[in-house]
Formats: structure tokens, sequence, C-alpha cells
């Protein structure tokens, strides 16, 4: 008769108590059974459940002092010492994987006693807070579990609130927020059910383009390109020094303040020239 038939032979459940517990990621996690006299008992089996992987099961027979095991690939997941001993089950370390149910049945001649766990793996937040652009910033709680709330210090104007789902079942949460007026620091606070933590920092009032380099580069080649002055009826355009341009005849003389011209293009003609040279003086 194997430990299914037996199981069945006395499946009347005289207690089952199930329970939800949060455990903390990389912590050691203890799951005990049902307390029951060790002399009564006949089997014990630890059935574990997790998500996306087959059914594990764990057995041990008292009448052979024997362990069984079925699709049990995780070695993290053991009895706490000798099943003849001890029936507790550990998990040393608690990994995010460990998310799931698990539960304890204990055979005895008077029928069968079950206790089950809902276990729940919590993950920290990390924390970031940065700015965006003027008067605007971002906080961010990346990967953790269950997803974090976030609030602000002073409170400000939500502009947008995002989650992103990750495939093993963590949440990062983003936040971004507006001021007006002279707010000059804002705290930005997350709350989790492991910890609570806040980050601070000073509004900066300039304008910043942060995320966008190519933008600001762009911004600098227009500038410096397209940079345009009147001189009289015709539109002049400061181009950058360019093989095209024809030298200028006018050559500094030791101790002058005058420098090399710069290249003028006539924005009307589309004629290239030297430019007047430039008085570094002091008037």
């Amino acid at each position: 008769m194997d430990e299914k038939q037996i199981t069945q032979n006395y499946s009347k459940v005289l207690a089952e108590v199930n329970t939800s517990w949060p455990v903390l990621m990389d912590t050691n996690a203890v799951l005990c059974c049902p307390p029951i006299a060790f002399g009564d008992l006949i089997i014990i089996t630890w059935e574990i459940i997790l998500r996306g992987q087959p059914s594990c099961t764990k057995a041990y027979r008292k009448e052979t002092n024997q362990t069984k095991e079925t699709n049990c690939t995780d070695e993290r997941i053991t009895w706490v010492s000798r099943p003849d001993q001890n029936s507790d089950l550990q998990i040393r370390p608690v990994a995010i994987t460990h998310d799931g149910y698990y539960r304890c049945i204990m055979v005895t001649p008077d029928g069968n006693f079950h206790r089950g766990y809902h276990l729940q793996v919590l993950v920290t937040p990390e924390v970031t807070l940065f700015q965006s652009r003027n008067r605007t910033a971002v906080c961010k709680a990346v990967a953790r579990k269950p997803a974090a709330q976030i609030s602000w210090i002073p409170e400000g104007s939500i502009l947008a609130t995002k989650q992103e789902y990750w495939s093993n079942g963590t949440v990062t949460v983003k936040n971004t927020c507006h001021w007006e007026g002279h707010k000059s620091t804002v705290t930005c606070h997350v709350s989790h059910l492991t910890d609570n933590k806040s980050l601070s920092m000073k509004l900066n009032t300039g304008l910043r383009t942060s995320g966008s380099p190519a933008l600001s580069l762009l911004i600098i080649l227009y500038v410096k390109l397209s940079f345009c002055a009147h001189s009289g009826h015709h539109r002049i355009c400061l181009l950058p020094e360019d093989k095209s341009c024809q030298k200028s005849s006018l050559k500094k003389k030791e101790g002058s303040s005058f420098a090399s011209p710069p290249c003028l293009l006539d924005c009307n003609t589309g004629e290239m020239s030297d430019g007047p040279a430039v008085n570094l003086g002091h008037g």
C-alpha cells in the first residue's frame, strides 16, 4: 500500500488551517506541520505548489522509515532535519521563485491533519529620485513585490503614474510630479510592506533637457551655424571656418588687437566672403 492509498483510506480531515505568510526575500523560513504526536503518525507529506512549476511532493513513511520525493528540484527547500525527528520544512534562503502554496498533511489512524501556507515573498524597494525638467521630479521604485505606493511632500501636480509588471511577479512604479511657485525642496515617500523610504532633492529652477543629448547637440549646432546678423540691406550669416572660405588678406600684426575675420555668407546672394576684422580690444 503506497502513500496515496493510505492518505485516501484516512481521508477524513480533522483539522485544516491555512495561513497567509509574507516572507522577506533572502531570509530563512521554517514551515511547521500540525502539532501531532509522532507515535500516532503513519505518513507525513509536504505538497509544494509554485508558480509555473509542477507540484512537488516530499513524503515520509514511518513504517519503513523512508522518504520519497516527486518533482522536487529546488535544493533550498528541505526537511529541517530527519523527518522522523522533525516534520517541519525549511527554505534557505527564500527567493522570489518560492512564492506559492505549501501544505503539510499528517496521516494518523484518526484521520488527516492539514496545515497550509500561502507564502508571499516580499522584495524591498530600491528607490531613485531625479529631476526630469523644470520643477518636475520623477520617483521610481524598481522591481518590487508587491507594488510600492509613492507620495510627495509637499503635494504637487501628478503628471503620470506608470506600473511595469515583470515576469517574476515584481512591479516597477514610476511617478512624475510637478510643482508651481517657489518650492525649493521636495521629498518622495515610498510605502511598502517591508519598510518605508524617503528621498529628498532640491528643484533646479533652470530649464533642463534631461534624457535628450541629441536635442542639446542640435541646439548647439543651430546656434553655431544659423546665427545671422543684418548688415545694410543684406542678411549676413556667420559660418564656422571652412576650406571654401577665402583667407583674409588682412594679416595679424604683432601686438595687434585684431583677430582673423570669420567667414561670412550673404544669405541673399549665397556668396561667401571674408568678414571684417574683429577688434578684441576694450574700445
